[in-house]
């Protein structure tokens, strides 16, 4: 079955909009406030708007990347911790390398950052799809690349 595209829309389409918009606070991509709006373009970013049906949860597939990216380096994080803890506590800590500290450090701090990215899933959602790849690619290779030392390390 071929979907047909949609039809280009047309003043009414314009005028429906425009009053669906009168007294909502919706807020465009760019995260401009929509509300009161004269025209179907936003003011701030100059996009063409248009009333669609929508499923509840947006594009998530980028999000979702970062995300588990982030919770996997703070898993790591947490055996670092572990195991720097259970050195320290039977003082057998041995001198560790500028490497090692580095990839101490990158799992450790990835656990704030976990918990922040999770948090802020609609803003990240908000942002344009090429960033949020961007975003998603950028995490992966890190990890990856962290990934790779760690073992190389041991």
């Amino acid at each position: 079955m071929v979907d047909k595209p949609p039809a280009p829309p047309t003043d009414d389409d314009f005028a429906i909009l425009i009053t669906w918009l009168r007294d909502r606070d919706v807020q465009c991509r760019c995260g401009y406030n929509l509300r009161n709006l004269s025209s179907a373009h936003c003011p701030e970013c100059g996009v063409r708007l248009r009333l669609t049906i929508a499923a509840v949860d947006d594009y998530v597939k980028a999000w979702f990347t970062c995300a588990a990216v982030a919770c996997a380096a703070a898993g790591l994080g947490t055996v670092a911790l572990t195991l720097i803890a259970r050195a320290v506590y039977h003082r057998s800590l041995y001198p560790m390398s500028a490497s090692d500290v580095g990839l101490a450090v990158f799992f450790v701090a990835s656990l704030p950052i976990a918990a922040v990215l999770l948090s802020f899933r609609q803003r990240f959602q908000q942002m344009r799809r090429w960033i949020q790849w961007l975003m998603a690619a950028t995490s992966v290779a890190y990890f990856v690349a962290m990934v790779i030392q760690f073992a190389n390390a041991l």
